[in-house]
């Protein structure tokens, strides 16, 4: 893949996804997965198709946008929207799953494509009532560049992701 063009940022799309989408949605969240810190834990292609199944079926409270290049799926996200789990006025948006191809992180289209994924979201939150978005940042891949990224966008930490093998 060759991504480092203004003509190739033009060539960019950013949809819900489709049905037609899964197969390189499973993909994608097995590499995001493979990289990540708890890749020791089998990965479970069923699972990533149950989360489409939710994204693309009737319940609204379920989302999965991707990012596309020439066709080819280069990012995508997973989120779901609900309450706050001790409030019954507040509506949030979790973020469960955030990833940019790692081919195109190695371009100058990773940021368009990262930031594409968080403009999805933020839009759908929005149209959906939701009060808050909440990454929750736990692949343990670019932390520091995460950070650095959602901060620009205007986040602020709440905390932090730690983990212990049980």
């Amino acid at each position: 893949m060759v991504h480092n063009s203004s003509d190739a940022e033009q060539r960019l799309k950013t949809r819900r996804a489709e049905e037609k989408d899964v197969p390189m949605l499973i993909e994608l969240f097995r590499l995001w997965h493979d990289e990540s810190a708890l890749s020791e834990i089998p990965f479970s292609p069923s699972k990533v198709q149950a989360m489409a199944d939710k994204a693309l079926g009737p319940n609204p409270a379920h989302m999965c946008a991707v990012v596309e290049h020439n066709g080819e799926l280069v990012g995508g996200l997973y989120a779901v929207i609900g309450d706050y789990y001790i409030s019954d006025e507040t509506q949030v948006t979790t973020i469960h799953g955030f990833f940019v191809h790692p081919s195109v992180r190695k371009s100058v289209l990773s940021g368009k494509v990262a930031l594409r994924l968080f403009k999805a979201a933020k839009q759908w939150s929005e149209h959906m009532g939701s009060s808050y978005l909440l990454f929750h940042v736990t692949s343990g891949v670019k932390p520091a560049e995460t950070d650095r990224f959602l901060r620009k966008l205007g986040c602020r930490p709440l905390g932090g992701n730690y983990a212990i093998k049980a």
